[in-house]
């Protein structure tokens, strides 16, 4: 008898268990998966974000804090800047302490010129659309010692990242007694020197002039110099000013004139005694802004005293517009090695003066700021000057003479000077419009730059990464500025 073969397959239960001993296998693998690839996906968003963050610190390094506060407050984009190259974003602004944002600008259609000053947390004054100060004291007078700042919408690759900036003073390094001495930008200020060897030149030129026996020492005993600063606007303040070129808008033009003169009958032919010499359009900026300060650092005349002045200096301000001019007596080392009494009698001894023609200032307003708008009694024309103090003194005591943006802590923050030859009333005249500057206008708004204040050296600065799809924090990273 032939067997036949069975052909029946699985049954409907079998299969069933056995799919599900099969899901029960495969379940946790799948799991696995899916796990890993989370925590791929999660190691790639923190590995982008700590390199994207590494960059940021590392360029941040670069700049002081006051230019790493501006550059939130006034630059159009940070790209290039606290901002990698190749990434995009979208905002950037300022926000209190909460995490509320305070102001904020939209880098697609944001232009430094918008926004008002009173709408940024810290900026203190804008010109032109650049910050140029930034609040040391909060509206109560308490000094603040903490900045927040943001960029939302970074993206890098597919991923997208809000940053959270928040800059400390909690560092032991800080809160130092210095001199208050703004730091020079060459974009924004413009500097000149005057040599001590100018005067000598000058003097050999009218031996070469003159038909006599005069050396150039005894022209440097009876030569002035006069240096004048003019400051205007060439639509605007010239006499040939029309409608039309008022129309054209601001076009700020700063010239810078030395002038040396002799008096008639020393030999030098009339009409030959002065040698005159104009440096036209001095600032670096576009023409349609004022340049925040004029820094001009010169040596004093060899033979000038308190009772007989060949030191002249003018500041001729036509633009009804807040400027500050810097005037910084300085010292020829060389001389001073070669005989260091000669030097020390000529700081005794030293006498200038000093004529500004602008509107005139009220004694009782303090030194403020705007965003180029000017009330009537309020200063315009802002002088800082070592004029009056005498260089050979201690530079770590007098704060009025400190090395232009020194960190240098001021020995005694109500330091005075003892000897009488530090400081004298008339070392140097002032005239604002014609009319002579008593002690306490000169105080209250002829150099204020120079007077101490409590400064931050080391900010602190952490920063938060924010993954915008989750809204999670995936890093945080520290690091330090400098000022």
């Amino acid at each position: 008898m032939k067997k036949t073969r069975k052909t029946e397959g699985f049954t409907l239960v079998e299969l069933i268990i056995a799919v599900a001993i099969l899901g029960i296998v495969i379940s946790p693998l799948v799991a696995n998966f899916i796990q890993s690839a989370k925590i791929n996906k999660k190691a790639k968003i923190s590995l982008n974000a700590t390199n994207m963050a590494q960059d940021i610190l590392e360029g941040a390094s670069s700049y002081s804090a006051d230019e790493f506060i501006k550059m939130f407050e006034s630059e159009a984009t940070l790209v290039n800047k606290i901002i990698p190259s190749g990434l995009t974003y979208e905002f950037h602004g300022d926000m209190d302490a909460a995490g509320s944002e305070v102001y904020k600008a939209d880098v697609s259609s944001f232009n430094v010129s918008d926004g008002a000053v009173g709408s940024r947390l810290y900026t203190t004054s804008v010109k032109g659309g650049i910050a140029q100060d930034v609040k040391r004291v909060d509206g109560s007078g308490n000094r603040i010692t903490d900045y927040y700042f943001f960029a939302d919408g970074v993206k890098q690759g597919n991923n997208n990242y809000n940053l959270k900036f928040h800059l400390s003073t909690a560092n032991s390094q800080n809160n130092k007694t210095v001199a208050n001495i703004a730091t020079i930008n060459n974009t924004y200020d413009v500097t000149r020197n005057v040599s001590s060897d100018e005067a000598t030149v000058k003097a050999n030129e009218f031996v070469n002039r003159a038909s006599g026996t005069k050396t150039a020492d005894d022209y440097l005993q009876i030569m002035s110099r006069t240096i004048t600063i003019s400051i205007y606007d060439k639509s605007n303040d010239l006499p040939k000013s029309t409608a039309t070129t008022k129309a054209e808008g601001n076009k700020y033009v700063i010239d810078l004139t030395k002038e040396y003169s002799v008096p008639e009958g020393n030999g030098v032919p009339a009409g030959m005694t002065a040698i005159s010499e104009t440096e036209k359009g001095i600032s670096t900026l576009d023409e349609s802004l004022l340049p925040r300060s004029i820094y001009l650092y010169f040596c004093g005349m060899p033979y000038t005293t308190k009772d007989d002045i060949k030191d002249n200096i003018v500041i001729d301000n036509r633009t009804g517009k807040e400027i500050t001019i810097y005037l910084i007596r300085t010292l020829d080392k060389e001389k001073e090695k070669q005989d260091p009494s000669q030097e020390e009698t000529y700081n005794d001894e030293y006498g200038a003066s000093v004529s500004v023609v602008s509107k005139i200032p009220d004694a009782s307003l303090p030194r403020v700021y705007t965003d180029d708008t000017v009330s009537p009694n309020k200063p315009v024309t802002h002088i800082v000057s070592n004029l009056r103090y005498d260089l050979s003194s201690d530079a770590s005591k007098n704060i009025r003479i400190l090395k232009e943006g020194s960190n240098s802590e001021v020995v005694d923050s109500k330091y005075q000077p003892t000897d009488p030859t530090e400081y004298k009333q008339d070392r140097c005249k002032y005239t604002y419009n014609g009319t002579a500057i008593t002690e306490a206008l000169y105080e209250s708004n002829f150099s204020p730059a120079y007077q101490q204040e409590k400064k931050s050296f080391i900010y602190d600065v952490t920063l938060d990464v924010m993954d915008v799809a989750t809204g999670n924090k995936v890093a945080t990273f520290t690091s330090s500025l400098s000022d």
